[in-house]
């Protein structure tokens, strides 16, 4: 069930000590200073943070909405500048199936994002918790950063968390299969899998080199729910 939870951003931001802010760089490689997913959750806040030099300081983040109606989902997104739609996510994929065999299979689809919008490069992603670099993916992802152009995703099997950065607010949208989502270029976000991850996702980009982040060196990542641990806070 997609879930939407908007939380009055948690004060105590703060950069990572030696980490630059306009650091960038590809899929391939991993931010040193990511945040690491084993941190315990404690309450409304989030992970906890040590309170030391360099290390994040949790905040209360008090919850502004919380719905899983995907209309009220939509409109408060919207509001926001954020897209989102429910389309059916209808073919099954088989286990080992490729790249290349999923962008076929959602070939309309493709093309249907594509009249929206300058994407000409379409991928992939599909992580299992036997995929052998998960753990390092799910690091870097959970880093906040930003991207030069839109994020644009639509999720055909399993879930995961977009969090949003908006100014002083952080929204938490839980995505599952049969959700779109389009992020304007230069929104803060990270996005958490999960300690054992379960989604495909197509991937739209206007860069021929794909996925490339800028990253904000803020810890603000550490102070709110992981995806188990809002799974576990909701029910859902």
């Amino acid at each position: 069930m997609t879930l939407l939870v908007i939380h009055a951003a948690a004060p105590g931001s703060m950069t990572v000590d030696g980490e630059a802010d306009d650091a960038s760089f590809t899929a391939g490689a991993a931010p040193q200073s990511a945040p690491f997913p084993g941190r315990a959750a404690t309450g409304d806040s989030g992970p906890a943070g040590s309170g030391s030099a360099g290390s994040a300081t949790p905040g209360s983040a008090r919850v502004l909405l919380r719905s899983c109606d995907p209309a009220v989902i939509g409109d408060a997104l919207a509001a926001r500048g954020i897209g989102f739609e429910r389309w059916p996510a209808a073919t099954a994929l088989a286990a080992d199936a490729s790249a290349e065999e999923i962008m076929a299979a959602y070939a309309p689809e493709i093309e249907r994002v594509q009249a929206l919008g300058n994407y000409p490069t379409v991928d992939a992603i599909r992580l299992t918790p036997d995929h052998p670099d998960h753990q390092a993916l799910r690091r870097k992802f959970l880093a906040e950063h930003t991207h030069s152009e839109d994020e644009v995703r639509f999720f055909v099997e399993g879930r995961g968390l977009f969090c949003l950065h908006l100014g002083d607010e952080v929204l938490q949208l839980l995505c599952e299969r049969n959700d779109w989502i389009a992020v304007p270029a230069g929104t803060r976000h990270w996005f958490d899998m999960g300690p054992e991850p379960q989604f495909c996702a197509l991937r739209f980009f206007e860069n021929p080199e794909g996925w490339v982040a800028r990253f904000s060196g803020d810890r603000i990542a550490e102070r709110y729910p992981l995806l188990d641990a809002l799974l576990a806070e909701t029910g859902v």
